[in-house]
């Protein structure tokens, strides 16, 4: 591998050669590194994603519990409801639903174990402020709605090059 960042002349396509040959390696999405300006993630998809018309984008992902407080579990056309009325409403352009298992430490230390949904979210980084607002009034329509305490939210820094 070193030989192959050795004869690469730059340091961006030197970064762009070892995300290529790590996604190629199954490493996962391909994303930028962190110290890339954003005036090189474009030049680093066309690296990474080559003749694509990959754009960054930014990717945020929310952990919804489907346990309610008393014991019971949020119904599907509950989620779907809400899915609806709160999610698709703010991001109309797409996104992903993954049912999924959670767990969670609660009090006394003990393991808590619920379904989960996992809400996947790619948007332009122009529009960071506007999705911002967005993602934080679903979480609190979905604390409220559902008397959960919290809805996890998780941000990737790193622009993930994403075409269509």
């Amino acid at each position: 591998m070193e030989s192959l960042l050795n004869i690469i002349p730059g340091e961006s396509l030197r970064v762009g050669a070892l995300a290529l040959a790590m996604f190629a390696g199954g490493a996962g999405l391909a994303t930028l590194p962190q110290e890339a300006h954003q005036s090189d993630d474009a030049e680093g998809c066309a690296v990474i994603a080559p003749e694509t018309g990959a754009e960054p984008w930014i990717r945020t992902e929310l952990f919804f519990g489907m346990s309610r407080p008393d014991g019971g579990t949020i119904s599907d056309g509950d989620w779907e409801s809400f899915l609806d009325a709160e999610i698709t409403l703010r991001f109309p352009d797409g996104l992903t639903v993954l049912s999924a298992a959670g767990q969670w430490q609660g009090e006394n230390n003990e393991i808590v174990e619920e379904p989960s949904k996992l809400l996947i979210l790619l948007y332009p980084r122009e529009a960071i402020p506007e999705s911002h607002k967005e993602i934080e009034e679903i979480r609190a329509a979905y604390e409220q709605r559902f008397q959960q305490e919290s809805v996890l939210r998780a941000d990737d820094d790193r622009p993930v090059c994403t075409s269509f």
